[in-house]
């Protein structure tokens, strides 16, 4: 949970740290004059799921999966990320204290065993991020159940259940049945146990609801098709209790916890135009209504989701699924709520057979795709590793572009709103290396998620430079931000944890004469 909190950092202790922030980040006006209108989310998946994004493999010390998280979150600060969607239940366990499951065997290699230290990941994480001005949503796989057993761990797994029933055994999976009615109680459950246990800024569900299907397989969910159906298809049956499990996490989250954000990854297709009036220009395989059940085009115009996250992971120009047209159909499908692309930044690689996959630039046209239409709000990287692994320049492409952009993440207009505590006793120090900026706050708990800072040329539209986490109550603005003999103004907003804004009554008036800043 967020602490009340004095924010105003005196002087001499803040100005190492803040230098070193902003002159790595080379920050300068031209730059901040490109701000970025779309690009708000800029998101990472971070997956816990057979380790591969963190911890970096099985039964690491605590100081290691301490160490290896922070190094990690410094990553993300550097690069620019500011959502990080963490995988809290990758197959009905926990990388949490969980009322409900065990601690999850991709921490220690066993199953249920407490990890070392009694370290609690997901409140590690909250911490930590909410400091650098980053959300957290808890990534759960709703129906997941064992990603790959063995006969025996399969065995052992259902011996223990009390529920056997609930189950179903699918390829080398086993899943939880999405047509049990008490499964979706039980999923429902899972997720009040972290919303009131932890200060989570959302929830969210990847693609996998019912299963990919596998060629001559069957998800055989028959017996409870028969006895539940009641007169409809199985497909009709199968998308009414995936809208039923979507709808009461809609419902229970408005109801009890209006801030926290509920949001989905679907597959990137939702479907075919030849197969449903709706549907995208594209050829795909499979798709999310036909292979998972996910309507999500309902759950959109109906209001209960308010963001997704459309895994759009094929580049521009492929035929089957073109990047370009995907990304203007999801734009014309908002229906006024979020929506932020998924990339698939695994697929760049040198030696890959896609040329677009080889060269950094693509991801970067990507960007300029989304900024093209109105209704996107940002872009998610699956996944972290293929984010740091940084093939044919990806992220540094990725980096820089962000850095010349910066942003605050946007208010949900349709969600309530928090308003933030203002700031007061703004002031300006100069130092060698430019001036300092502080500011206090009142101590108000749980309100403010961070600070912006904007500069402006006098009588000039003013341009974000930066945004700072909550416990920031100073930043350093370098000396080569400001045109000699220019005048200048500087702002400084409190941003509540909704993303509000409310700025502080007046500017700094700052100048540079001869090479020395004055600033009043």
């Amino acid at each position: 949970m967020f602490h009340s909190r004095n924010l105003y950092i005196p002087i001499p202790s803040c100005l190492r740290l803040a230098v070193m922030v902003l002159m790595c980040m080379g920050l300068s006006l031209s730059m901040a004059a490109q701000n970025s209108a779309h690009i708000s989310i800029r998101g990472a998946w971070l997956t816990t799921l057979n380790n591969i994004d963190w911890p970096s493999k099985k039964g690491l010390s605590e100081k290691e999966l301490i160490d290896e998280l922070t190094d990690l979150l410094d990553f993300y600060e550097n690069t620019g990320i500011n959502t990080l969607f963490f995988q809290v239940r990758p197959e009905g366990d926990a990388f949490y204290r969980s009322s409900y499951e065990p601690w999850s065997e991709h921490i220690t290699g066993n199953k249920g065993e407490v990890p070392p230290g009694n370290i609690d990941p997901l409140q590690l994480l909250l911490d930590e991020a909410h400091k650098r001005y980053m959300e957290v949503h808890a990534w759960l796989n709703p129906f997941r159940a064992l990603f790959s057993p063995t006969k025996a761990e399969l065995n052992d797994y259902l011996y223990i259940q009390e529920h056997p029933e609930w189950f179903v055994k699918y390829g080398n999976h086993l899943y939880f049945d999405p047509g049990v009615p008490e499964v979706r109680q039980y999923t429902l459950e899972l997720i009040k146990d972290i919303v009131n246990n932890y200060d989570v800024d959302g929830i969210h569900f990847d693609d996998y609801f019912y299963p990919y299907p596998i060629a001559n397989q069957i998800f055989n969910d028959q017996t409870t098709y028969y006895s539940l159906g009641k007169g409809l298809s199985l497909s009709q049956w199968r998308k009414a209790n995936i809208d039923d499990l979507v709808f009461r996490v809609h419902q229970y989250l408005e109801e009890n916890h209006p801030y926290i954000k509920f949001g989905i990854s679907p597959f990137g297709v939702w479907e075919n135009g030849n197969v449903h009036p709706l549907g995208s220009n594209t050829k795909a395989g499979i798709t999310a209504l036909s292979s998972n059940y996910a309507d999500v085009m309902a759950w959109m115009k109906k209001g209960w989701v308010d963001y997704l996250v459309p895994q759009i992971y094929w580049n521009i120009g492929f035929e089957a699924a073109n990047f370009e047209v995907l990304t203007k159909w999801w734009n014309q499908h908002s229906y006024g709520r979020h929506i932020y692309v998924g990339h698939s930044l695994y697929k760049f690689s040198e030696t890959s057979a896609i040329p677009q996959w080889r060269d950094g630039q693509q991801i970067l046209d990507q960007f300029a795709e989304i900024e093209a239409n109105q209704n996107l709000n940002g872009s998610v990287f699956f996944n972290t590793t293929a984010l740091r692994k940084n093939a044919v320049h990806c992220a540094d492409n990725i980096r820089e572009y962000f850095r010349q952009h910066p942003t605050k993440i946007d208010e949900m207009p349709y969600k309530k709103q928090i308003v933030p505590t203002p700031v007061h006793s703004i002031r300006c120090n100069k130092t060698d290396g430019g001036i300092i900026i502080s500011w206090r706050i009142k101590e108000e708990p749980n309100v403010n998620f961070g600070y912006g800072i904007y500069i402006a040329k006098r009588d000039d539209q003013k341009q974000l430079l930066r945004v700072v986490g909550r416990d920031k109550g100073a930043i350093l603005l370098p000396a080569d931000v400001f045109d000699e003999e220019m005048r200048y103004e500087v702002y400084v907003s409190a941003i509540s944890r909704t993303h509000k804004e409310v700025f502080y009554k007046s500017p700094l008036k700052v100048r540079k004469r001869k090479g020395q800043m004055l600033c009043r």
